[in-house]
């Protein structure tokens, strides 16, 4: 078992000054457009999700050097970042230094979020709880994400999932999405909806070589038009299947 946060260290160290954020957290050695691909999917899905939602204060669970605080600045109050590597919270701040003050960054220790309970309308997390390798950290960070999140908000997961004994690398946990829908379910956040991000991507072997990646670029267009009729039509996809997930709790508070 690798150290996660000595991974997410040396991440941000190769790939965390790059202008565009996710170089640092999406696809490991992967051709660049397709790491574009990828992006720009999860953005479409993460929109459809939130919608027109302006709430006031979001938190971005895994915030990386902030790639998704670049796209969503100007839609809420404020954005907390949280993620467990000071070296990507270096680059967040050097990021946003010169913008206003609707950005928090703030590290998260593994165990206790540093925020009161019920702090957030709005909780996102792209790619973040399959790099939590170890199944009781996994429960913490659910817990914590639950806490911290408003009664009558929404909680936006974007994730991977896998039926068990698939291989996967050492730096992620593959599990089946029952069993993580079930961890929110336990405390009180029911699944509203769950689609698909994508449906068709090139896998490795496609990609060798040069002329396959020039040739990928060519037909980017295409991959991404397919994939969105795929989310249209929620068309299921191959393990490991990544999917967006929202979660909803009632506000159980009386009325006034």
């Amino acid at each position: 078992m690798i150290d996660p946060r000595a991974y997410w260290e040396e991440r941000s160290r190769r790939y965390g000054s790059s202008p565009e954020g996710w170089k640092a957290v999406c696809h490991l050695g992967g051709p660049e457009a397709v790491n574009r691909l990828l992006h720009r999917l999860q953005k479409r899905a993460l929109d459809r999700a939130i919608g027109r939602a302006r709430a006031a204060r979001w938190l971005d669970f895994g915030c990386g050097v902030g790639r998704w605080e670049n796209e969503y600045a100007g839609r809420a109050g404020l954005i907390c970042g949280v993620d467990i590597s000071s070296e990507m919270l270096v680059r967040f701040r050097e990021r946003f230094r010169v913008r206003d003050g609707r950005l928090f960054p703030a590290q998260f220790d593994g165990s206790r979020l540093p925020f009161r309970d019920c702090a957030f309308d709005l909780i996102f997390s792209v790619t973040v709880l399959l790099h939590i390798l170890d199944g009781k950290s996994l429960e913490r960070a659910v817990s914590e994400i639950c806490r911290v999140a408003r009664p009558g908000g929404q909680i936006v997961i974007v994730e991977s999932f896998s039926p068990p004994g698939r291989p996967e690398p050492a730096h992620v946990r593959f599990r089946p999405e029952e069993r993580v829908v079930g961890r929110f379910r336990e405390r009180g956040w029911a699944l509203s909806s769950s689609r698909s991000v994508y449906r068709l991507l090139p896998g490795d072997a496609f990609l060798a070589g040069k002329t396959r990646r020039a040739l990928l670029r060519l037909l980017l267009p295409c991959y991404y038009g397919l994939n969105l009729l795929a989310q249209a039509l929620n068309l299921p996809a191959p393990p490991p299947s990544q999917k967006i997930h929202v979660y909803e709790k009632r506000d159980e508070r009386p009325p006034r």
